[in-house]
């Protein structure tokens, strides 16, 4: 009898201790990644936006006509107006993808499939005066179908998704986001600093291996957490054509802010003399220039690189950067969970990319 005792007992301890490692397990995404920082001092400065006109943009969305979603054209309309969203740039090419292209409303529709090859370069263009310029289209910094990789430290939060995805499907996104965070290298973004971020949306997401997939058919979600900001001096108008010019002129000269993150917004805009020029442009140093950061107040880290080198890291929400040198600018912004003691910070994920100035 004592020995059967003892066995239950051990069994229970075991079970206790299991789950107890199970449940801190499941915490690690709160915690990792870890990294150091050190932060300098700023000043907080008020300032106005200036008067340039912003879109919000999703970019390479699949949609029903392409054969790989149930996305169809009534629900990604109503989609985008539910989420503010004011462009939605499709990755369906063919007779009946030319035909959803359009202008609904206030939303505008089209498809990167009918642009001139080699147009969508977002880097700005500007960005080839500097020597670490490379060939080719700029990377998808971030792609929730393709940045999706099962490994020990984001399994934590896929597990969290499948978990809360029947009851808020809102709360099991944002852990989806994270789990597909924990795979970025941050260094990425020192070794090529031009990026935008695409949706990459189907009707079902590969995770693990060709078989294992679950369906994502929530595009509300989807377009909400991973979406592009662009910077024009002009009203869109009725004419798709139109419409199209603008958009990707303002992509092609860097004139974008990557985002994903479905509460964090910001803006960098660059003074010169009497002019605000938005982020991809290129100023004058003998102008003396100033580089006006904002961002949405919170746990937040805005690093600051010049020529792919970290500068500086910031925790205010808004700053003025005055260069002293010529080079790129190129700003990232993160968020943590904790601060610790000597500069340490827990959970540290990229939210944005707020894109590059170029000081000449």
């Amino acid at each position: 009898m004592d020995l059967r005792r003892n066995g239950k007992k051990r069994k229970i301890r075991f079970l206790l201790l299991f789950f107890l490692l199970f449940f801190l397990y499941l915490l690690t995404d709160v915690i990792l990644p870890v990294k150091h920082f050190s932060v300098s001092d700023a000043t907080r400065v008020d300032f106005d936006k200036p008067a340039l006109k912003s879109y919000t943009l999703s970019y390479d969305i699949y949609t029903s006509k392409s054969g790989l979603s149930t996305t169809g054209e009534k629900e990604l309309i109503s989609s985008m107006q539910r989420n503010g969203v004011d462009i939605a740039i499709i990755n369906d090419c063919g007779f009946l993808a030319s035909r959803l292209e359009g202008v609904y409303g206030d939303k505008v529709i089209i498809s990167k499939c009918y642009i001139s090859s080699g147009i969508v370069n977002f880097q700005g263009i500007f960005f080839s005066i500097y020597p670490l310029r490379k060939e080719g289209e700029c990377p998808e910094i971030y792609n929730l179908t393709r940045s999706v990789h099962l490994s020990f430290s984001s399994f934590p939060s896929l597990f969290k998704f499948f978990i809360l995805q029947p009851f808020n499907r809102e709360i099991a996104y944002e852990n989806l986001l994270d789990f597909a965070k924990l795979d970025i290298d941050l260094d990425r973004f020192q070794k090529n600093p031009c990026f935008i971020s695409g949706i990459g949306h189907y009707s079902r997401l590969k995770l693990i291996g060709e078989k294992g997939k679950i369906s994502l058919l929530d595009i509300d979600n989807t377009i909400s957490l991973v979406r592009n900001k662009i910077y024009i001096t002009e009203d869109l108008v009725s004419d798709v054509e139109k419409n199209k010019e603008i958009i990707f002129s303002a992509l092609k000269n860097g004139n974008e802010v990557s985002i994903f993150s479905k509460d964090f917004d910001g803006d960098v805009f660059v003074k010169e003399r009497d002019r605000v020029l938005p982020v991809g442009s290129l100023v004058k140093l003998e102008n003396r220039p100033e580089i006006l950061v904002k961002v949405k107040k919170g746990n937040i880290l805005t690093a600051v690189y010049k020529n792919g080198k970290l500068k500086s890291v910031y925790r205010t929400d808004s700053f003025v950067l005055k260069p002293d040198k010529e080079g790129f600018y190129s700003f990232i912004v993160y968020r943590y969970s904790m601060k610790m003691p000597f500069g340490f910070y827990l959970g540290v994920r990229p939210v944005a990319f707020l894109g590059n100035v170029y000081v000449q």
